[in-house]
């Protein structure tokens, strides 16, 4: 599996969502969801952006360029992330 399927599943299982509900919601089908997290295929832009906004994280975290994994970003909003990323750019300065 990829670093996009499994960042999907993971955070699909963490909200606690079934792949019948990212598929509802995002407008896809059940299979469609099954293989992008199986890493068989991959989601359009579109679609990425769309599963992005439900899971409410950043294309990055979906793409496996995110902050590490023990700085738990979520329930964060986009500026939040967007400070925390601005402290850590200064630190590696």
């Amino acid at each position: 599996m990829g670093v996009f399927g499994d960042n999907i599943r993971d955070i699909r299982v963490q909200k606690g969502l079934s792949q019948q509900q990212v598929a509802e919601h995002i407008g896809t089908s059940l299979t469609q969801v099954w293989r992008w997290e199986a890493g068989q295929t991959a989601p359009s832009i579109d679609n990425a952006a769309l599963l992005a906004r439900f899971y409410n994280v950043s294309l990055d975290r979906l793409c496996g360029l995110h902050a590490p994994p023990d700085l738990d970003l979520e329930g964060l909003d986009g500026a939040q992330i967007e400070a925390l990323q601005a402290v850590v750019a200064a630190f590696k300065r």
